[in-house]
């Protein structure tokens, strides 16, 4: 059947309508388009340099020229990471690069003497730098800025008794520390030695004690006045990995030493099964009380703007609540910080600041050196915040991981507001 000519027209016409209503080439692309410029707009202008107003950090920016180093040290058998777990470090960590030096390399100089240190050869890193080990590392690896200002001194410092006693002159304080050797002599570990040890400590500090060593980079889960320490050489109890302890603290009293007990508040809850501090293979349970203290970052004499962390229940520091307390904890440490002698506040530190129950803030640790997990968190792991923005401090411009997390966000944002914008265009027309 021949089809009329009206009908034909008709049919005609249906094809032209069809044909406006399918978008062209151009406006399908233009959405995809506007959101590649975005992105690569944003991540552009947050990789530029923005020298901070406070001078220490403008020091450490000026010297970076936007970069930073990390430098680990892998232990006895562990192997080198791989490319791509290399480019996830940098990711996690907001480095531009990681040295992991092995065992066998970095072993033999922590060894050496402080004359041989300075005959072994250099290794050039540009910008700044931050080395997780000891002063053989900053005698082997020369950069631009070493945020380890005084590795010698990060070193001394881990001296618990030297450590109390420059917080003893800010103002949250020290608690009271001596030697373990004021009260004990070199001996046995026994039932019978450690139990009296025990009662003369219960004279002296009525309100309780700690014993941790004196020479230790970080002292967490030490035994207390609550735990016997009998008990403990025998392998029972919350502390039964101490067990070792018992046994040098009573041969070699000189090396421990004893510190009046500070209680610590505790109002907030795991939100995540934590490794205890100090007890190998035992974790916070989700849901159980943990003490108000927070981990707050120092580079240069200052505090590091947005790298505080509750120490137990980070992945919460969202809250206003929160982050209220972590500006609180940041604003005590830059007081206590700005009281100490020179020299030692411009050592990087990773220090606990807590909450006792009396509601006052204390440095517990000042953790000198700047070695802090949070600086270093896992390739998998939910919390990069704390390293990307000491990253950011330290060079002024945002991690190439953040700038493209936030550019692929402006570039979504940018592309669905393209795609709305030209709907409502073609709806009207």
């Amino acid at each position: 059947m021949i089809p009329s000519r009206a009908s034909f027209a008709s049919e005609l016409t249906k094809l032209g309508e069809d044909d406006q209503r399918k978008p062209g080439l151009l406006r399908r692309l233009l959405p995809a388009a506007l959101g590649l410029a975005a992105g690569a707009g944003a991540y552009k202008y947050l990789r530029k340099i923005h020298i901070s107003d406070n001078p220490a950090l403008a020091q450490i920016q000026r010297a970076a020229k936007g970069r930073l180093t990390h430098i680990e040290e892998l232990a006895q058998g562990e192997k080198a990471p791989g490319k791509i777990k290399q480019l996830a470090q940098r990711f996690s960590r907001g480095a531009d690069e990681v040295i992991s030096e092995p065992y066998k390399t970095w072993a033999p100089k922590s060894e050496m003497s402080p004359e041989q240190l300075k005959r072994i050869k250099t290794r050039r890193v540009d910008g700044a730098m931050l080395p997780f080990g000891g002063t053989h590392q900053s005698a082997t690896f020369k950069s631009d800025f070493n945020l380890n200002t005084n590795p010698k001194l990060s070193e001394k410092m881990e001296d618990k008794l030297r450590e109390a006693a420059v917080l003893r002159g800010t103002t949250g304080g020290a608690p009271r520390s001596e030697r373990l050797s004021a009260h004990v002599k070199p001996g046995r570990a026994t039932e019978q030695s450690l139990d009296a040890l025990q009662a003369k400590l219960l004279k002296k500090y009525p309100e309780g004690y700690v014993v941790k060593p004196v020479n230790d980079a970080a002292s967490g889960g030490v035994p207390t006045h609550a735990d016997r320490f009998a008990s403990i050489l025998k392998g029972k109890g919350p502390n039964e990995n101490h067990k070792e302890w018992m046994k040098r603290m009573m041969k070699s009293p000189e090396e421990f030493m004893v510190q009046a007990y500070i209680p610590i508040s505790k109002t907030r809850r795991a939100v995540a099964s934590l490794p205890r501090s100090g007890a190998e293979g035992r974790r916070i349970a989700i849901g159980a009380e943990v003490p108000d203290e927070w981990r707050i970052h120092t580079a240069n004499g200052v505090v590091i703007p947005g790298s505080g962390r509750h120490r137990w229940a980070y992945s919460t520091d969202l809250s206003p609540s929160n982050r209220k307390e972590i500006a609180a904890a940041e604003q005590f440490m830059q007081r206590s910080l700005d009281e100490m002698p020179n020299h030692v506040r411009r050592i990087p530190m990773a220090a606990d600041v807590v909450r006792g129950t009396d509601g006052k803030l204390r440095i517990m640790e000042l953790n000198s050196g700047g070695q802090s997990g949070l600086l270093a968190p896992g390739v998998g792991s939910l919390d990069k915040q704390t390293a990307w923005n000491h990253y950011k401090s330290i060079t002024g411009r945002h991690s190439h991981g953040e700038a493209g997390m936030k550019g692929l966000v402006a570039g979504a944002a940018a592309a669905l507001a393209g795609n709305k914008a030209i709907g409502e265009r073609d709806s009207k027309s």
